[in-house]
């Protein structure tokens, strides 16, 4: 996870995510959820020309707040692509890579 700055042009949009931006080589990817068990990126794989799709799973705590909060996580990949497929319990999500 990451306290990266998020750019104004997320900020003006939907702040809970999901969603995904480039910064200093970097993917950022935002996420919502429960605070005290948010989901997390397990896996990580390209699966076309600018597509990456990271495999999801909810955090690990037995009991989970039912609560709204935002997770930014900071993935470290050899090429920023132009979309990402977020898959979580067998439902695919597709974002878009804003560019800082």
């Amino acid at each position: 996870m990451s306290n990266a700055p998020v750019p104004e042009e997320i900020l003006e949009g939907d702040v809970d995510g999901p969603w995904a931006y480039a910064a200093d080589g970097a993917l950022m990817l935002g996420l919502s959820g429960s605070s005290s068990c948010p989901s997390v990126p397990t896996a990580m794989e390209t699966t076309g020309a600018g597509v990456l799709t990271v495999t999801l799973e909810s955090g690990f705590a037995v009991f989970c707040t039912a609560d709204l909060q935002l997770v930014v996580h900071e993935l470290q990949v050899d090429q920023i692509p132009d979309q990402v497929v977020l898959m979580s319990d067998g439902t695919a999500t597709s974002l878009d890579v804003a560019l800082d």
